[in-house]
Parts: C-alpha cells; structure tokens; sequence
C-alpha cells in the first residue's frame, strides 16, 4: 500500500509535539496511552515515531518572534530580521540540518527580499514554535496550491465569492479524527477509507477499540501504516473510549466519526477548514440519516431547539481546548453524554453553522435503542444550570403539556371504546 497517498499521511515528520502549557495544565495530552495490563495491542505511526502538527504561515519579519516565543506576537510586529538571522533560526531547528544548502539559503533571502515568510510548525495550542522543515515546507505549499485550485473552482461555479478566491491559506490546522469501536468487522473499513481518502492534507487519525474479537483488529492492521496511533483494550462504554481520544489528540480540531458511520465525500474537510474557522470553538452542519429515516438532520441549533434534541457529533468539529477548558464526556450518560456536552458548552462558546452534509450517520446504532435513564433524569437540572431558568422553565411547561395532551388522547380513546361496547 502506497502510503504517500493518503492525507493521514502526507505531513508527518519525526519533529515530537510541543504540548503547550497555560491554565489548563491538569488536563494532559498524551502521545499514547499508559500502560494497561488488559490491553490487547496498540500501534501505528506514533509508536514509530511519526507526529502531525498544525501549521502557520509567517511572514519574515515576524519570524524571529514567532520562533522565540510559544505564543505568537507576530501581530505587533515588534521584531524586524534580516535574512541571516531568518536562515540561521530555519538550519537550528529544523529535523536535518545537513539537506540545508547555500542555494536554500539564497532563495529564503529572495523571500524575505520579497515580504513573504515561512511555515511554523505549531504547538498544541497553534502557537507557532519552530520552523517546519524544508521537506514539509514543500510538501505544504504543493497541498495548499492543490487545496486553492480546487476551492477557486468550486467558488468559480457557485457564488463568484471574489474575496475567497483571493484569500490567502496560512492556517494548516490538524485535524484529529477518532473512531471508536467494538466488535465492528461490518462496517469499520468503509469507515476508514472515508477518513484517509479525505483530500485536505493534515489529517490524525486514532481508532480506540473497545477489545474486539470478531476480526475487527485485522481491519486495523492492515491500516496501521496510514492510522497515527490505535490501541484495542476494555474500556467502560463508548464515551470512556472517546474521552481516550481526546486525551491522544493533537489537533487543533477534534471529530468523531462512529465505526458504522462515513464522511459523505472525500473533499469535505477541504470545504470547511479552508475558510477562517480558527475564531470558532466548535463548527458543525448536517448529517444524513439512514436506513431508517433516510433525512437531511438538522439545520441551524439555538439554544431552544438543542434543549429538544441534540447536534449529532458526526456533524460537529470540536476546537480540543474546549475538553480542556470545560472537560471531557461525563460517562455517567452511557448513550447520550454527548448531548449533555453540547449543553454544557452551547452559550459558553462561538459557534459557526455550515449548512453542508458531512457524514451519513448510522441510526440503526447504539444510541438508538438505548435510552439513558441517567440522562433523562438529570436532563432537568443539566438544562437549569446550562441554559438558565427560562430554559428550565419552558421544558417543564412543554412536559406538562405533552403529557396532558396523551392523557386528553387515552380518555378519548376509552370513550370511544364505550361508546362501541
């Protein structure tokens, strides 16, 4: 297998992450998960020392900056540099110094000559820390020209958009894709193949399994070359498994997609990553419903309509600060944690709706035929404390009406059986 094919695997590079430290520090990002003497096996790209950053374009006179300090002043234009010191930072930090030549170094003063910059690797805040090295510099402006022709065509035979056509790409955010797992030979490959046939170029992949036995592992195995990091081992239940993933990403961005689930088409990430999404804590669209209801679900989210039923996680792109800041899944909800997080971060964060289809969502799952007596019976209190009292309000008024309206059907329907009798 042609593993240079794949966006899982274009931008790797043996440069380890630079895990970025702030106020959040008792959450902890992992390379890969601790010791589990349950633990069936792990592998991947990372346990062969492959990693996958962010990127950013800066422009060479905020490079110094950017290189000295893990959060980015480049804004302020405090520091002015010439293209010796630009070169000697590229040649210190990059992965193999030796492939630097003198005709690299002439053609970085041609770009400072001409105002342009450099790719930063980034750390897991998307702070810029060091330059990327010269492989991966090309690797990413090939993609981005790939990436700019494509979106241009698609703007070209649509809205004419003139300001997106000239819009410059200088945020290669990583995107961490997580598929749990149990048990799912059926359906797991197609899944796969929608993840790393995806075109945008900076793709993570991690696949938590559950322990399976039905030859789930031998799927996984035969992708670990293109997979960053999967492990098979117990787990209590499908959001302890992705909060795991959550913990291991290193993206910027953080996507869950079910093993019986499928992105819709291979460019979708391309659509939504190339605007200027990194001011939104969490964007999400559509999915598509089958086999049994076979709908379009479902549209723009406000508070009301969320607090009656939930952005499927299939459509929702997480920034991971968000975990961080307001924790991971509370795995008290064994089916419906996911909406209870929506909750809890709905008002706290600025959002951005896409009106895209991105995956086909299985509802013939998990989630369908399980209700989640925890969750119904903290649903009350979650939406008083996450939404406010009006909130709390209207939710139990619409019960009470729900309710009164079935008893007002059932005393109707024993009438009438009277009457017939």
């Amino acid at each position: 297998m042609n593993t240079n094919n794949f966006s899982t695997t274009i931008l790797f590079s043996h440069d380890k992450p630079v895990i970025a430290k702030g106020q959040f520090d008792k959450f902890e990002t992992l390379l890969f998960l601790p010791p589990n003497q349950d633990r069936i096996a792990e592998s991947g790209l990372r346990k062969k020392g492959n990693f996958k950053h962010s990127y950013k374009y800066i422009v060479n006179n905020d490079c110094l900056s950017a290189s000295r300090n893990s959060s980015f002043e480049a804004s302020e234009g405090k520091n002015k540099l010439t293209a010796d010191v630009l070169y000697s930072s590229v040649t210190a930090t990059a992965h193999d110094n030796t492939d630097y030549t003198e005709s690299k170094k002439n053609k970085i003063e041609l770009d400072c000559k001409n105002d342009t910059g450099i790719w930063y690797i980034c750390d897991t805040d998307g702070n810029p820390v060091k330059p990327a090295p010269m492989e991966i510099q090309e690797k990413i402006e090939e993609s981005i020209k790939s990436l700019q022709d494509n979106i241009n065509y698609d703007i070209e035979n649509t809205d004419k958009n003139e300001d997106a056509l000239q819009r410059p790409i200088t945020f290669l955010p990583l995107i961490t894709v997580v598929t749990v797992v149990f048990n799912g030979v059926k359906t797991l490959e197609e899944t796969i193949k929608s993840v790393i046939n995806q075109t945008y170029p900076n793709v993570e992949y991690i696949i938590i399994d559950g322990g399976s036995t039905d030859g789930t592992l031998d799927i996984i195995k035969k992708y670990e070359d293109i997979i960053d990091y999967w492990v098979s081992e117990p787990d209590k239940g499908i959001y302890d498994a992705m909060n795991k993933g959550i913990f291991l990403a290193l993206g910027e961005f953080v996507y869950f997609l079910g093993c019986d689930d499928l992105i819709v088409s291979t460019n979708i990430f391309d659509k939504i990553f190339f605007d200027n999404i990194n001011k939104y804590d969490f964007i999400y669209g559509n999915v598509f419903m089958k086999p049994n209801r076979n709908i379009i679900y479902n549209g723009y989210f406000n508070s009301y309509k969320l607090m009656l039923r939930n952005i499927c996680h299939q459509a929702i792109f997480y920034k991971k600060k968000l975990f961080i800041q307001y924790d991971c899944y509370n795995i008290k909800y064994y089916s419906w944690a996911d909406h209870e997080f929506n909750l809890r971060i709905f008002k706290k964060s600025k959002k951005k709706y896409i009106n895209i289809i991105i995956a086909i969502f299985n509802d013939d799952g998990f989630s369908e035929y399980n209700n989640d007596s925890n969750f119904l019976n903290d649903f009350g209190l979650i939406i008083r404390k996450n939404l406010g009292f009006v909130f709390f309000i209207l939710y139990n008024t619409r019960r009470f009406l729900i309710k009164l309206l079935e008893s007002i059907k059932i005393k109707n329907i024993i009438k009438r059986i009277i009457k017939k009798n």
